[in-house]
């Protein structure tokens, strides 16, 4: 397999939400009357291509699941001098709430002073960051999502995978990460399919990149399905169904002697 032979840890599922106001969606990819038909059509959806059902989320209850989901609480700045804060678990419901099957990760603006609200150094952003690391981690398999973004200038909604132990190799980007779809706000027709790899020396971190282009619509006009097929020495991603890129080249290690 090459270098890419060894790159086989346990993947933990996140979805993030950056910057400001609007929500991201996650609804369940298939819909169903009886929970029972529901729960069969799902199990059944790739079992012609030889998958079996893992794991889902229909996001059917009231509220955030914690047995199945984390909450990363992190201050302001603390990645990517995002303006944000991610709320703690005892507050994940101020940004991340289910209605009629569908999670909304809602960020909110609020300004430090009524009276100065001409600046976005004078709000202070809160939003939601949630994965499942520790409690379903997978190595290999087909990932997806049913998504639709929000538009508007910041806006950053991400679903993606990271190495449940980050420490194997080292931390980011030595430990990898894939990222099954990403959208910016003031782009919405464009998602981004991305593995960033290498280590962290000097500019060691590799990345390699496809991207979808809508041409009569954007990814904030209706919900799509992302998805990534993880396979031995291979990454394939899919917009409703359609490959959209694939690769087959990366590695990673803990420094210039140590690369697989």
């Amino acid at each position: 397999m090459g270098k890419n032979s060894r790159f086989t840890r346990a993947c933990a599922a996140a979805l993030t939400f950056s910057l400001a106001a609007g929500s991201i969606g996650i609804a369940p990819a298939v819909n169903a009357g009886a929970a029972e038909t529901e729960e069969a059509q799902i199990a059944d959806k790739y079992s012609k291509e030889g998958y079996h059902l893992a794991w889902h989320d229909e996001f059917n209850g009231s509220s955030l699941n914690t047995k199945d989901w984390n909450v990363e609480a992190h201050e302001p700045g603390w990645v990517n001098s995002e303006l944000q804060s991610y709320v703690d678990e005892a507050h994940v419901s101020d940004a991340v709430t289910l209605s009629d099957g569908i999670l909304k990760i809602q960020p909110t603006a609020k300004a430090k002073d009524a009276s100065k609200t001409d600046d976005v150094s004078d709000y202070d952003f809160t939003s939601g960051r949630i994965n499942t690391q520790g409690k379903h981690d997978f190595t290999y398999g087909r990932f997806e999502a049913r998504v639709k973004v929000p538009t508007g200038k910041g806006y950053l909604p991400a679903f993606w995978l990271m190495a449940s132990n980050e420490g194997l190799y080292g931390q980011w980007p030595k430990c990898g990460e894939i990222d099954i779809a990403e959208v910016m706000g003031q782009e919405t027709n464009k998602s981004y399919h991305t593995i960033h790899y290498g280590y962290d020396n000097g500019s060691g971190h590799k990345q390699n990149q496809g991207t979808d282009v809508l041409t009569d619509e954007s990814f904030a006009d209706s919900y799509h399905v992302f998805a990534l097929d993880w396979e031995p020495g291979k990454l394939t991603w899919y917009v409703d169904d359609k490959p959209v890129y694939t690769t087959s080249d990366w590695y990673t290690g803990t420094d210039d002697n140590n690369q697989i």
